[in-house]
């Protein structure tokens, strides 16, 4: 079976302050709503070297197992807007963003959070 997927880049996800963070969203090309795992980062943007490479799960492995995958430049970090602050507003901005994901087409409302390090802080949170 062929693995066929749509990313979406840099979607400007609104957080309740109004601030913007720069989310990808990697997910199955049928329309079938999944589950989603949800990777919010600061180091060296989503795409950088400490950011999706630097996961538990690739981005290959999250799909094979049937879910779709955001991943989030935390607040101030990559080109998300708003100043980073360390711990700060974390719990307020994945709580805005897994609202988000749970929302969306793809979505079948079932979110979950994965992460180490810093992420890890941010899915605790």
């Amino acid at each position: 079976m062929t693995l066929e997927f749509v990313v979406e880049r840099d979607v400007m996800v609104p957080m309740r302050d109004g601030v913007n963070l720069s989310t990808d969203v990697y997910r199955h090309r049928d329309a079938t709503p999944r589950p989603v795992i949800v990777y919010r980062t600061p180091y060296g943007g989503k795409r950088g070297g400490g950011g999706i490479a630097a996961t538990i799960f690739g981005i290959i492995d999250v799909l094979e197992r049937g879910f779709a995958l955001v991943v989030q430049d935390c607040r101030g970090c990559g080109i998300s807007e708003g100043d980073f602050e360390p711990f700060v507003v974390e719990r307020d901005d994945g709580h805005d963003t897994i609202e988000w994901a749970a929302s969306q087409p793809w979505s079948d409302g079932r979110v979950g959070v994965a992460g180490s390090s810093y992420m890890g802080v941010t899915a605790l949170q």
